[in-house]
């Protein structure tokens, strides 16, 4: 095997830079192999392949024997359950088990293994996971070509939605099971599986196909209908009514997103970024930083680094074509997308109460709208936005729970999708075509912007200032828009910091105030600001004790204020479910079932994954340092930054880390 020093050369301070620009990210081997699971060759293709029975006894044949032999009786059981009486709710239990069994792998107790013992584990469970994902897809694709010209546009919206889901989960969990595995072999007829790699089209991508093509044709008959985007008559939600309504009938452009941040916005920034965190992350150019010195200076001694000029030098042209959201919409609009809508529920509501605030309530602009507000979805009717999180411990979904959890077997789909990119405290994803949440969420985001950097001139408060109203929140987070949308690829390339290594490769897109809290990775990161600014808090592994961990027995309220209350059993508390659902707002589990599991549960399969740590920390919040004092320590080894575009940030794997948008932002990541 290579070492590092084979792949970079002796010499690499004397080589010349590079003459050529790099490959686009298409002609990549990670995106090159992950074709097949996200589209068929050809359409003709895809509908003969959709035809083929999907076959579970012989595609679950190879996978029962290792999955018995290795001691993962659970799991067994449950994909035989699966294979004799496939549904939804047998799909979440083969999820269940699988996720669970991987977790014990990780997990610091579990007994001593062979890695080739580890390898078969996983991948068997992996294997397992992909079936369970293959029947719930086809469960969904049923419902979907139920819903014909005499349903209402809203039923056959929405069962188009859940189709595009399922698609989406599937082709993650393929992309991640990889080509050898022999589940995503071509055609029943008892042959097992066979032949992995390009003939995963004859199943995986013929069907995540179909469902896109099912989702465009339902998109574009929901949005002929005027009864499906008419706004809420809910009283509460009338000012976002009339912004959404007025901006789309002006048929005024799209913004596009900032290259420049507001002196004072900046300010306001480095002010909160600098209570929490000592120092600035080190930064350096892209022109002078070598792949070797990286590897040596950054890399080995899992040091966060900032990388500028990333993009200029490897000639993408990315940071022009992704600000540009008119282009965004023209040619990528009937793209299905997970839009949260809403700020991201706090890890600790009580750290955003001033001395005088009532629990849970947040300071000056940021103060909960009294019954909270609804806002407006393609389909008809409205998602709710509570604006009083106070009745609901952070990360508590507002729909059903996950899985075999509920009473049925249904489950929330996208509730805790975000485990896998480390932020658990997420409101469910409401699925809608790219085009919708570009026009409904991104249309005033800018001009929100503005009017939220001029209130920031005006308030030296910065606890005032750090967020916009919260209704005006979205955001499409950790989607595999680059993979479903093939032609975005042509428009950057891997950073060659991953070194050849690539696992994962997301995109985030949303308004200004989107959160991601406190957490971990289980892989390396390179998170590259595309447009728009973010600020980011990093923390090296050893402040792990200060971060009050969800599963750690002495991390409860440790507050002293004139209660107390030390040492109270705090709220924020949450338990580890299993990951990565989503039920698209809905709060009856009617949408919930696509295998009952979620895409962190999709991550958790990867080798070496699932063992994501979640903070119970608000790091910007007002009373933090007073709820919890051991963070505050964590602060000398802290280190903040503020990403603008072309700017590349290293994160290490095991690292926590906190993001907020500054603006309107789009962003990519690498994890590798």
């Amino acid at each position: 095997m290579a070492g590092a020093w084979d792949v970079f050369g002796d010499d690499d301070a004397a080589a010349p830079a590079p003459a050529s620009v790099p490959p686009r990210a298409s002609a990549h081997a990670f995106f090159a192999r992950a074709a097949s699971c996200w589209r068929a060759p050809s359409p003709r293709a895809g509908a003969a392949s959709r035809a083929l029975e999907l076959d579970l006894a012989s595609r679950a044949r190879p996978v029962l024997a290792p999955l018995r032999a290795l001691g993962h009786a659970d799991a067994a059981l449950a994909l035989e359950s699966l294979v004799a009486r496939p549904s939804d709710a047998a799909a979440a239990l083969v999820l269940r088990a699988s996720v669970d069994a991987l977790r014990r792998l990780s997990s610091p107790a579990a007994s001593p293994a062979s890695p080739a013992s580890l390898d078969a584990s996983r991948d068997a469970l992996n294997a397992a996971a992909l079936l369970a994902r293959g029947a719930a897809l086809e469960r969904a694709l049923e419902r979907a070509e139920e819903c014909g010209a005499d349903r209402p546009p809203a039923a056959a919206f929405a069962a188009a939605m859940d189709a595009a889901e399922a698609a989406t989960l599937l082709a993650e969990a393929a992309t991640i099971a990889g080509e050898d595995a022999p589940v995503l072999g071509g055609g029943g007829g008892g042959g097992g599986g066979g032949g992995g790699g390009a003939d995963a089209a004859n199943w995986v991508g013929a069907r995540v196909s179909v469902a896109f093509a099912l989702a465009a044709k339902a998109a574009a008959r929901d949005a002929s209908s005027d009864e499906a985007h008419r706004p809420s008559s809910n009283a509460s939600s009338e000012r976002t009514s009339e912004r959404v309504s007025s901006s789309n009938a002006s048929g005024a452009p799209l913004p596009s997103l900032p290259t420049t941040l507001a002196p004072a916005s900046r300010a306001a920034a480095r002010c909160a970024a600098s209570k929490a965190a000592s120092r600035e992350v080190p930064a350096e150019t892209a022109d002078a930083l070598r792949v070797a010195e990286f590897h040596e200076r950054f890399f080995k001694p899992r040091a966060p680094v900032v990388v500028r000029g990333v993009m200029r030098r490897d000639a993408w042209t990315a940071p022009e074509r992704f600000r540009d959201l008119e282009w965004l919409r023209d040619e990528h609009g009937d793209a299905p997308v997970p839009a949260e809508i809403g700020a991201s529920p706090s890890p600790d509501p009580d750290a955003r109460a001033t001395r005088d605030d009532g629990p849970g309530e947040r300071p000056g602009r940021d103060v909960p709208v009294p019954g909270g507000r609804s806002v407006p979805v393609p389909g008809g009717g409205s998602v709710p936005v509570p604006g009083d999180d106070r009745d609901r411990r952070p990360g508590e979904r507002e729909d059903r729970a996950l899985g075999p959890g509920g009473e049925d077997g249904s489950s929330s789909r996208d509730g805790d999708r975000r485990a896998s990119s480390g932020d658990k405290y997420r409101r469910p994803p409401t699925w809608m075509p790219l085009r919708r949440f570009l026009e409904t969420y991104m249309r005033g985001a800018e001009e929100e912007h503005e009017s939220n950097a001029e209130e920031t001139r005006a308030s030296p408060d910065a606890k005032r200032a750090f967020s916009p109203p919260r209704p005006s929140v979205a955001y499409v987070s950790q989607h595999s828009l680059l993979h479903q949308r093939p032609g975005l690829q042509a428009h950057f390339a891997p950073p060659e910091y991953c070194m050849g290594r690539l696992l994962s490769a997301n995109a985030w897109l949303g308004t200004e105030g989107t959160v991601t809290h406190l957490h971990t990775d289980e892989a390396d990161n390179l998170l590259c600001q595309v447009a728009g600014f973010k600020l980011v808090l990093i923390y090296p592994p050893e402040t792990s004790p200060c971060m009050y961990e969800e599963d750690d027995p002495e991390g409860e309220d440790e507050s002293e204020d004139e209660e107390g209350a030390s040492g109270a059993r705090s709220d924020a508390r949450i338990k580890n479910t299993a990951p990565r659902s989503g039920s698209g707002g809905r709060e009856d589990g009617a949408r919930g079932d696509n295998g009952g599991a979620t895409r962190a549960q999709n991550a958790a399969t990867n080798v070496g994954s699932g063992t994501n740590r979640f903070a119970r920390v608000d790091a910007e919040a007002p009373r933090t340092r007073e709820r919890r004092p051991r963070f505050a320590r964590a602060r000398s080894l802290g280190a903040w930054t503020i990403l603008g575009p072309d700017d590349v940030l290293f994160i290490p794997r095991g690292h926590w880390h906190y993001v907020r948008a500054l603006t309107p932002a789009f962003s990519l990541n690498f994890w590798f």
